[in-house]
Formats: structure tokens, C-alpha cells, sequence
């Protein structure tokens, strides 16, 4: 197993099997009425962040555009 920097996490894209490898946490993330986009990005980068298995958008909560979701990375 290589360890990589944090500059070669940010830049490296893993392969569609490593992807698939990656154990999905059984975190279920649930957004309710949440109307700022920015937040709802952050929550799914933080979902990412963690593996979690699902983010669940109700209510009157936007949904970020895909640009917004890559913002910070």
C-alpha cells in the first residue's frame, strides 16, 4: 500500500475499481428544509469525506449544482 501527501490526494483520482473497494460507512445524512446551497455542498463533502452511505435531500432543500460540490477541493 503507497502512502500519498495530502497535495497527491488532492490531484490523484482514484481507478474505478479502487472506487469500488471503498467501504461505505452505514452514516445516513438527512437534510431537511436546508435552502442554502452552500451548506448542502459542504454536507456532501463532509459525506464524502466520511463515506457515508446516503444523503437524503427533503423538504424545500436545494440542490447544489455540481460546480458548487467541487468548490473546496
Amino acid at each position: 500500500m503507497v502512502k500519498l501527501g495530502a497535495k497527491e490526494l488532492r490531484t490523484t483520482k482514484p481507478s474505478e475499481e479502487e472506487f469500488r473497494r471503498v467501504k461505505k460507512n452505514p452514516i445516513y445524512i438527512i437534510l431537511d428544509n436546508v435552502l442554502d446551497t452552500y451548506n448542502v455542498g459542504a454536507i456532501f463533502r463532509l459525506a464524502d469525506a466520511v463515506s457515508a452511505e446516503k444523503v437524503i435531500l427533503c423538504g424545500e432543500t436545494e440542490t447544489p449544482r455540481i460546480q458548487e460540490l467541487r468548490r473546496h477541493r
